[in-house]
């Protein structure tokens, strides 16, 4: 029988799931307690010895041949565009993911830092702290780590797992993706430009002091029109204004 990887790891975990029940129902069936005086028959659990070590066993075997057939597939099969196996790919991920983290807390970091303590306490004395590297080439490197995975590229910060196996284990969070990935090459996908509609300030009167933002949403063609105001008291005059702004918004968001 043909399974493709994702049938294989679903069967992989289910002959996991069966082996990890029999286990529990020996454990709780190989030895059992009964009262002084009670009839030991009449609550003795139901349990073979031998017939439960034979289907461990079965199960066990079956476990070896799936889990072995799925390393062969992960070491063998290359990801078209990457030349990179499926096994190559599993460890790059977690040092994409290293990486990120690092660069992210580089790019936090300010050329020049006071130090307020000296050894976990207060201290009198002025020191600073420098960034020993060009802030703006870490800027440049961590736009970009991607996770690069099932025929997609994701930007590394919106790159979250959100299944233990098979191709489709990342996706992106509120972002679309980067880029496609096919036998043909790498087709980027880019952001359409917002529409350019100007700011509009009107009256909204003493009673819209009280209310909270509001948001409206309309369809233009393709696009989706978000319009959001704002009441907000004003500095020089005696009434309320409101912002009123519409602004291009995207399936994502």
């Amino acid at each position: 029988m043909t399974y493709t990887s994702a049938q294989a790891n679903k069967l992989l975990k289910k002959l996991h799931d069966e082996h990890a029940a029999l286990l529990d129902r020996e454990n709780r069936s190989k030895d059992f307690r009964a009262a002084m005086g009670e009839d030991v028959e009449s609550v003795r659990p139901a349990y073979d010895y031998g017939d439960t070590q034979n289907r461990l066993a079965e199960l066990e075997q079956r476990i070896r041949k799936v889990k072995h057939a799925i390393n062969v597939f992960n070491a063998t099969h290359v990801i078209p565009g990457f030349d990179m196996t499926i096994d190559e790919m599993l460890v790059y991920i977690p040092q994409l993911t290293q990486r990120k983290n690092k660069l992210a807390d580089m790019k936090a970091r300010l050329p020049k830092e006071r130090v307020e303590e000296q050894y976990g306490r207060q201290s009198n004395i002025i020191d600073y702290t420098y960034a020993n590297y060009d802030l703006a080439a870490v800027e440049a490197d961590i736009q970009g780590v991607s996770v690069a995975f099932n025929r997609h590229i994701i930007r590394g910060c919106r790159a979250v797992k959100v299944r233990a196996s098979g191709f489709s284990a990342f996706e992106s969070v509120n972002a679309p993706l980067a880029a496609d990935v096919s036998g043909s090459g790498l087709t980027l996908r880019r952001l359409p430009p917002p529409p350019s509609r100007p700011f509009s300030m009107a009256p909204a009167g003493l009673a819209g002091a009280a209310e909270r933002e509001r948001s409206t949403v309309k369809k233009e063609g393709n696009r989706i029109l978000c319009r959001t105001e704002t009441p907000f008291p004003a500095t020089t005059l005696s009434s309320i204004f409101c912002i009123s702004r519409w602004c291009w918004c995207s399936p994502w968001c």
